[in-house]
């Protein structure tokens, strides 16, 4: 997404995480959603919990606080139910 008031080059900081959640096509939160699915705990997963904390956008503010939720959830088997635990699945 380009984002109206920041560089290319700048990445996922939390500004563009907010115009991301805020004006951002689904295509948009896709990418947003694999980034976070690849590590629920880590800066993303916790920079998007911080955006939607400090900013209230209709529904989104508790869209992606419960899928990250989710993500971070062990599942039955005692694994994340993100990405990570279909990819550390053994073959």
């Amino acid at each position: 997404m380009k984002h109206r008031h920041l560089p290319d080059d700048v990445g996922l900081t939390r500004a563009a995480i907010d115009d991301i959640l805020d004006r951002g096509s689904p295509a948009d939160w896709t990418d947003l959603m694999r980034t976070v699915a690849q590590n629920p705990f880590g800066a993303v997963a916790d920079d998007v919990l911080r955006v939607c904390c400090a900013h209230a956008m209709y529904g989104t503010s508790k869209l992606w606080p419960a899928a990250i939720a989710q993500l971070r959830r062990p599942s039955q088997h005692g694994r994340l139910s993100g990405s990570r635990a279909q990819r550390d699945q053994p073959t």
